[in-house]
């Protein structure tokens, strides 16, 4: 199940989603209409956002406009008010688009004002695909507003069309300081994860999109 976000392909972001539930229980309707939308889905011909949900997720919350997307995914048997892990993900086309470095910067600082005892770092920082592309982790070990602790690992890309910020958290306990947010394993996995998402565009050969998506397959 693959989530695109781009302006001509909205089917494709509505239909693929769809796989991966709107509840607990499948639904073969539900099923069948994602597959007969995934193979009438002509081939992208703009920015595309490429994101897989990790299996047993569903979406809980989708919007869309033409300068904004967002979509929303919680493991099954959680739900959108009551998680503890999320997948966030935003598109804006708002000019002029953000660069990310700053944008993740901005909102590690912005932790102080709301957690008790937090702290932010650079992941990684660079062009990935041939877009400005930061990644960073946010740890807030006592929320002033939920009284748990909260640890994010947040993409945001700089596109030519949209700005994407792509985000993975965890609500739990409250952490004391010398306690890590994740574990070892944990760590690689998200870093694994945040690192399999891109934007590519198959208008331009600096943004190559898979040979999948060009064809429509």
């Amino acid at each position: 199940m693959t989530v695109t976000i781009h302006r001509t392909a909205l089917l494709l972001l509505t239909g693929l989603v769809t796989l991966a539930g709107c509840s607990d229980t499948p639904n073969t309707t539900e099923q069948s209409v994602e597959g007969a939308t995934r193979a009438a889905t002509p081939p992208a011909t703009e920015e595309t956002l490429l994101l897989q949900a990790p299996p047993a997720w569903l979406r809980v919350e989708e919007q869309s406009s033409e300068a904004f997307r967002l979509a929303e995914y919680v493991p099954a048997g959680q739900s959108k008010d009551a998680w503890n892990d999320r997948i966030f993900i935003e598109a804006n086309a708002l000019k002029p688009l953000p660069d990310p470095i700053s944008f993740l910067e901005t909102m590690g600082a912005e932790l102080k004002t709301e957690c008790t005892d937090s702290n932010h770092n650079n992941i990684h920082s660079g062009l990935e695909n041939g877009y400005p592309t930061s990644v960073r982790l946010l740890i807030c070990n006592k929320s002033n507003l939920s009284a748990r602790s909260e640890v994010s690992l947040i993409k945001a890309i700089q596109g030519k069309d949209f700005f994407y910020v792509v985000s993975r958290a965890r609500r739990s306990d409250v952490l004391q300081n010398d306690e890590p947010p994740l574990s070892q394993k944990e760590m690689g996995e998200w870093s694994l994860y945040m690192r399999s998402i891109k934007v590519c565009d198959p208008r331009s050969d600096a943004h190559p999109c898979p040979a999948d998506l060009q064809s429509g397959t």
